[in-house]
């Protein structure tokens, strides 16, 4: 039992060793995260996104979209920040596989989340309302460097 806490590495890491020893031809791989508040196990989600990177060619043959709903999310500019952080690869991971968006600001669709972020430069790729919304500026100045 997990008592309300969100341990997202455990069922990632299965779901991406399974890709894995399963893929064929450089089958690429989306996966989708629903979650209403922040990561319990930050660190060891970070780490796990570090050795997927490092098992790739390019950021382009998995995508992992963290869908992010409710108060919990939405009303945190701290969980915003670990979320956007990943999402702009901040922790310089080899490869940027990581998208972030709140569902409730999506007004494309998840496919168009995936596509925006599979150019050339997947940072430049964030959600906009991370750059429109003022209770999310102090996020958006912290990274804007890393996107504009």
């Amino acid at each position: 039992m997990w008592n309300g806490l969100t341990h997202i590495k455990p069922t990632l890491e299965h779901v991406i060793d399974r890709w894995f020893r399963n893929r064929q031809d450089k089958q690429g791989a989306l996966v989708v995260i629903y979650t209403d508040g922040s990561l319990s196990d930050e660190k060891a989600f970070v780490e796990l996104i570090r050795e997927t990177c490092l098992k790739i060619d390019n950021h382009t043959e998995i995508k992992i979209l963290i869908l992010g709903f409710g108060s919990e999310i939405e009303q945190k500019p701290k969980v915003i920040d670990f979320y956007v952080g990943v999402d702009i690869n901040y922790h310089k991971f080899k490869h940027n596989i990581v998208i972030f968006d709140l569902i409730n600001e999506m007004t494309e669709g998840i496919i168009p989340a995936f596509v925006r972020q599979l150019g050339d430069n997947p940072e430049k790729g964030l959600a906009m309302w991370v750059k429109q919304k003022q209770e999310y500026s102090t996020v958006y100045e912290k990274y804007k460097h890393c996107i504009e």
